[in-house]
Parts: structure tokens; C-alpha cells; sequence
């Protein structure tokens, strides 16, 4: 009976032990893994940063005015760093922000830059600092430069918009409400309101 139970107790330890052995691995099995030369990931990153900061001179962290018809809505683009961009696309309802969605501009596959906007994801062509082009299957979108004030925006075939530069986010937005509330247009006002004027 005292052999029956260390017997036992031998093929649970066996069992266990064969069922934590690490598989092993065949040369066929390990994939080797690329080594990027030092200077070509210095290269792309300036590249890319370079891209990166005329894509901040066409827009300018600032928050754009797009009308389309009757339909008014904005788009609101903040540079986090380097190399991410946060697109935030918004309308206004009852003096607030509505049906905000946020997009990003970051760095895709191949090192290239992507904008997925819109439910597309749109790589960028080339960019400079009066204009970029975006490309996505056969679509293309163009913004262009047009003054300090205004942006061209032309989808390819479809349609050529205009987006105007409005208040900073914030100003814009405390403004827009106190419109909804006492029905003023202070949101379109570029008066500078907390700007000291002498006697």
C-alpha cells in the first residue's frame, strides 16, 4: 500500500513536469528580426518631422469653421508631439460641442503619416508649408494656404470648401453658450475682450 501511494505521487511529479517544459525551438522557427541602421532611423524621423511641422504651418493648432450648405461644423487640430496630431471634429447644439469625434495624425506602416478621418484612413502625399495632400484609394483631399485667416479644402472631383479660422477652442466655446443663452454673436466677435486698453 505505501509503494502504491509513492508511485502515484511519481506520475503526478512526472505528469507535471513534462506539461511545463518549454517547447522547443528550431532554427526553421526563429524568425530574424531586422536591425535598422541608426542613420536611416535618424534620417526618417526628420523626415517625418519635417512633414510633420509643415503639416503645423498649414493649421496651426487652431480651430476651423467648415460650411457646407446649410451645415456648419469645425474642425479642431492639436499637436500633441512630434509626431501624433489630434483632429477633433464637432458641430455646435444649444451653445456646446456635439457629436464630436477625434482623429489622429500619426505615423502608419512604412513610415508614412496617416489620417484616419472620416471612417478613411488617408496617407499623406506630400506636404509643404502652404498645402498638403492626403490620398486615400482613388479619393484625395487637398488643403491649401490660402492667408492667415482661411484654408482651402478640396475633395478631388467632389467638392471645394472653404475653412475659416474662428477664436481659440476654448474662448470659442464659453462664448458660443453664452450666445445660446442671450442670443449674441460673441463666438464670432475677434474682439479681445480681457486685453487692457490705456485711459
Amino acid at each position: 500500500m505505501k509503494y502504491y501511494f509513492v508511485i502515484v505521487l511519481l506520475v503526478i511529479i512526472c505528469g507535471s513536469c513534462n506539461n511545463q517544459s518549454a517547447p522547443k525551438q528550431t532554427a526553421d522557427t526563429i524568425a530574424p528580426t531586422p536591425v535598422k541602421d541608426p542613420a536611416t532611423i535618424a534620417a526618417e524621423n526628420a523626415s517625418m518631422l519635417k512633414q510633420y511641422n509643415s503639416l503645423e504651418k498649414v493649421f496651426d493648432n487652431q480651430n476651423w469653421m467648415v460650411i457646407r450648405g446649410k451645415d456648419t461644423s469645425y474642425l479642431y487640430l492639436s499637436r500633441l508631439n512630434n509626431f501624433l496630431i489630434l483632429a477633433h471634429n464637432f458641430n455646435m447644439k444649444k451653445g456646446d460641442s456635439a457629436n464630436l469625434m477625434i482623429d489622429s495624425i500619426k505615423v502608419a506602416g512604412s513610415n508614412k503619416i496617416s489620417w484616419k478621418w472620416n471612417s478613411k484612413n488617408y496617407i499623406l502625399e506630400s506636404a509643404t508649408e502652404f498645402t498638403n495632400t492626403w490620398l486615400a484609394d482613388s479619393s484625395k483631399i487637398i488643403f491649401r494656404k490660402n492667408d492667415i485667416g482661411t484654408l482651402g479644402f478640396e475633395i478631388t472631383g467632389q467638392e471645394k470648401l472653404m475653412l475659416k479660422k474662428t477664436l481659440p477652442l476654448s474662448t470659442f466655446l464659453v462664448r458660443s453658450f453664452y450666445d445660446y443663452q442671450h442670443g449674441t454673436k460673441l463666438a464670432f466677435d475677434q474682439t479681445d475682450f480681457t486685453k487692457k486698453h490705456k485711459p
